[in-house]
C-alpha cells in the first residue's frame, strides 16, 4: 500500500524559511558595507544553516508522520430520527384543529388527536387507512382531487357525519422538490360548530330586539300621529294618548338598558 503524507505544513514552513533567509540577505547586502559583511559573514553563514536544518528537519517530520484516514460519512441515527418524529407527531397533537397528511395513494400518513376526533371517535386510529374508509372520505375525496388539479389552496365547509361536527376543511398541496407536481396533500379541519351556532343565536337575538322596539315605537308614532292630526281630540282621549306613549317609551329604555347590560 502506497505511502501517504500531507506535505501541506512542511511546504508552508519552507516557504516562509526561504522568504526570511532571502530577506535577511539582501537587507545585509544592501545596508551593510563590504568590510562589515566580511566581519559578519560567519554569523551569516551560521544563521543560514540553522535556518535550512529547520527546513529540512520539518521536511523529514512530515515525511514520517502519515497522514490522517478520512472520515468516515456521516449515517442518519435512526434513532435520533424517530425521536424527532415523534416530536412532531407531540406538537401536532398540541394543536386545536385536525390535521392530515394524505399520501399520492389516499393514504393517511399522519393525523393528530383532533383529526382522529372529528373523523373517526369511536374507530381505530387514522394513520395508514384509506380515505374511502371513513365515514366521510367521499368529501374529503372529492376536495383532495380539486387541490391536486389546481395545485392551489382549496376549502370547504363540511357536516361531518362521524363526529356530527361542522368543520371548515382546508388543503394545501405538498410538491415534490424535482417533479414540481403536487404529491401528499395537507389538511386542515377546524371546528366551526360553536361560532356558526353563536352566529345563529346571534341572528335570533337581532330579530327578538327588532321586535321589541318596532311594537311600541309604532304605537307611540301612531298617537303622535293623531294627536297633531286632530289639536281638537277631547281631553281625556289625548291624556290616554299621552299616557300610552309614556308607557312604551319607558318599555323602550327597558330594552336599551338590557342590551347596554349584555354588551
Amino acid at each position: 500500500m502506497p505511502r501517504t503524507t500531507n506535505l501541506s505544513l512542511p511546504v508552508i514552513m519552507s516557504s516562509v524559511l526561504l522568504a526570511v533567509l532571502l530577506a535577511f540577505g539582501l537587507i545585509c547586502w544592501w545596508l551593510l558595507p563590504v568590510a562589515t559583511l566580511a566581519a559578519h559573514f560567519g554569523a551569516f553563514v551560521g544563521l543560514a544553516a540553522v535556518l535550512a536544518g529547520l527546513l529540512v528537519a520539518s521536511l523529514v517530520r512530515a515525511w514520517r508522520t502519515p497522514a490522517l484516514p478520512p472520515l468516515p460519512p456521516q449515517r442518519a441515527n435512526p434513532i435520533l430520527h424517530a425521536t424527532g418524529r415523534e416530536d412532531f407527531d407531540a406538537l401536532l397533537d398540541l394543536f386545536q384543529d385536525g390535521t392530515l397528511t394524505v399520501e399520492e395513494n389516499d393514504h393517511i400518513l399522519r393525523a393528530n388527536t383532533a383529526a382522529e376526533k372529528l373523523l373517526a371517535p369511536t374507530g381505530p386510529g387514522l394513520a395508514g387507512r384509506h380515505l374511502a374508509d371513513l365515514a366521510d372520505g367521499a368529501h374529503l375525496l372529492a376536495l383532495l382531487t380539486a387541490i391536486r388539479t389546481s395545485a392551489a389552496f382549496q376549502a370547504v365547509d363540511l357536516r361531518l357525519t362521524a363526529s356530527n361536527s361542522l368543520c371548515n376543511v382546508a388543503g394545501v398541496p405538498l410538491l415534490h422538490e424535482h417533479a414540481g407536481k403536487p404529491g401528499q396533500v395537507l389538511l386542515v379541519l377546524r371546528d366551526i360548530s360553536r361560532i356558526t351556532q353563536l352566529e345563529q343565536a346571534g341572528e335570533e337575538y337581532a330579530v327578538n330586539v327588532s321586535h321589541e322596539l318596532k311594537t311600541p315605537l309604532t304605537l307611540i308614532l301612531g298617537y303622535t300621529e293623531t294627536l297633531l292630526a286632530d289639536p281638537n281630540v277631547t281631553p281625556e282621549f289625548r291624556t290616554q294618548s299621552l299616557r300610552t306613549i309614556e308607557r312604551h317609551s319607558r318599555r323602550i329604555l327597558r330594552i336599551v338598558d338590557d342590551l347596554l347590560r349584555l354588551a
